[in-house]
């Protein structure tokens, strides 16, 4: 992931990413409730969906001077987003 991110980013760092964690398959439920969304066969893959989670908690646990800040997202959407405000405003010093 760290490779890809670099490349995709051409080297540019974020002075704050937010990783929103959840159970995979929590995430995969809300996905299915979203009648919108039709599900490939990636998103329907718990076993790659872990994977992936996985390698971007790592990437956020060896990298913390990067500023990435990890998010419980299995609350609902207003407390999600006081979380994500609150990182944003203590990043910025507000």
């Amino acid at each position: 992931i760290k490779e890809l991110n670099k490349a995709a980013t051409q080297g540019v760092e974020a002075d704050l990413t937010i990783l929103l964690d959840m159970n995979v398959s929590d995430a995969l439920e809300r996905m299915r409730n979203n009648a919108s969304k039709k599900l490939d066969r990636f998103e329907r893959d718990l076993v790659f969906q872990e994977k992936v989670k996985m390698g971007y908690i790592t990437e956020s646990a060896t990298n913390k001077a990067a500023n990435w800040q990890v998010i419980w997202a299995a609350d609902n959407v207003e407390t999600i987003s006081k979380k994500i405000i609150k990182a944003v405003e203590e990043r910025l010093g507000l």
